[in-house]
C-alpha cells in the first residue's frame, strides 16, 4: 500500500513538473519569436526592458531559471536553443533579478479586478479612477518603481471629488487620503520609498519572502501592513486596521462637515466615518515617517526632526 501510494505520488509530481517545464519553454519560445527583443536568437536587453512590464519580466526570469535548473538535473531533454536563450535572459536581467522575481509575485495588474462597488469614489460613491499619491522619481528604475503602482499608493476618486478635495494641488490631501484609507499599508510603502531614496534599506532584505517591502517596514499580517509573499496579492482596502488618526485624516481630506447632507460613498458607510470626531490636536497633513513618527501640518516630524523627504532639519 505504501509503495503504491508512493508510486502514485511520484507520477503526480512528474506530471506537474513536466507541465511546468512545458509552460516555461512556451514562455521562452514567445520571446524568441519577437523580432525586436530577440533578433537572430540574441536577446536585446534594452528592448526587453522597454517593451515588457517588470512583472512579466519576472515571470520570464522564473521560467528561464526553471529551465536552467532542469537542464542540469532533469531526465527530460530540453532543446539547446531554449537553454541558451534562458541563459541570455538571466544574464541580461542579473542586476535586478531579485526585484523582478518580487514583481512577478506582487506587481501584477490589479485595476479593474476588485469588486466594482469597491472601485467607486470613496467620497461620493460615483464611478471613479484610481489616483496615485507618491509619484515615481525620474531616476528610480522601473524594476523598483513597480511598487508605486500598487493599490496601497492609490485612492479611487471621481473627477468632481478630485476638484473638491484639491487632490492634484495639495500633497497634504493626497497623503491624508492614502494614509487614512490604507493606514499601516501606506505607512509601510512610504517607509520603503524613503529608505530607497536615502539608501537606508535593511541589509539582507529577503525579497522572496517579503517582495513588497522589508519585514521591518510593516506588521505581521495584511491588515497591519505586512509585505510578506503571503500578503502580497493586490487587494482592496477593506479590513485594513485603522486608528483614530487614520479616520481623522480621511475626515479632513474628504471634508465631512461639508458633506452633511450628501449621500456617503461605500467606504464612508463601511468605515462609519459619520461617527468619528476628528481630534482637534491633529493638524492637516499628518502621516508617519520611516521611523513611525507622525508629521504635523508643518511637514516636520514630531520626534526625529525630519521633514517629509527624510531630511534632518
Amino acid at each position: 500500500m505504501i509503495n503504491s501510494v508512493g508510486a502514485g505520488a511520484v507520477v503526480s509530481i512528474d506530471a506537474i513538473l513536466f507541465q511546468m517545464l512545458v509552460d516555461s519553454v512556451d514562455e521562452i519560445r514567445h520571446l524568441h519569436e519577437s523580432p525586436t527583443i530577440c533578433p537572430e536568437g540574441q536577446i536585446v536587453p534594452d528592448a526587453l526592458r522597454e517593451r515588457i512590464q517588470p512583472w512579466q519580466r519576472g515571470q520570464i526570469v522564473n521560467s528561464a531559471a526553471f529551465i536552467r535548473e532542469f537542464n542540469l538535473h532533469s531526465k527530460w531533454s530540453i532543446p539547446r536553443g531554449v537553454v541558451n536563450l534562458s541563459q541570455q535572459i538571466l544574464s541580461a536581467e542579473a542586476v535586478y533579478l531579485d526585484e523582478l522575481q518580487a514583481a512577478s509575485l506582487a506587481g501584477i495588474p490589479w485595476r479593474g479586478t476588485f469588486d466594482a462597488r469597491l472601485e467607486t469614489c470613496i467620497r461620493c460613491g460615483r464611478a471613479a479612477t484610481w489616483r496615485f499619491v507618491i509619484k515615481k522619481p525620474p531616476e528610480m528604475p522601473v524594476e523598483i518603481a513597480w511598487r508605486l503602482a500598487r493599490p496601497e499608493n492609490a485612492v479611487p476618486l471621481c473627477h468632481k471629488c478630485v476638484h473638491i478635495t484639491k487632490f492634484d494641488q495639495s500633497e497634504h490631501i493626497r497623503f491624508d487620503l492614502a494614509w487614512g484609507l490604507w493606514a499601516a499599508r501606506f505607512e509601510a510603502l512610504h517607509r520603503w520609498y524613503l529608505a530607497v531614496q536615502y539608501g537606508q534599506l535593511p541589509k539582507g532584505w529577503a525579497k522572496d519572502e517579503y517582495p513588497l517591502w522589508p519585514r521591518e517596514h510593516g506588521g505581521s499580517v495584511w491588515r497591519e501592513g505586512s509585505g510578506s509573499f503571503m500578503h502580497c496579492l493586490p487587494r482592496p482596502p477593506l479590513g485594513v486596521k485603522r486608528s483614530q488618526v487614520h479616520f481623522s485624516a480621511l475626515n479632513r481630506a474628504m471634508g465631512m462637515s461639508a458633506k452633511r447632507h450628501e449621500k456617503n460613498g461605500p467606504y464612508f458607510s463601511t468605515l462609519k466615518l459619520k461617527h468619528v470626531i476628528p481630534d482637534p490636536n491633529l493638524d492637516p497633513g499628518e502621516y508617519y515617517c520611516e521611523h513611525g513618527c507622525i508629521y504635523r501640518g508643518t511637514v516636520t516630524c514630531c520626534y526625529c526632526s525630519r521633514d517629509r523627504n527624510g531630511t534632518t532639519r
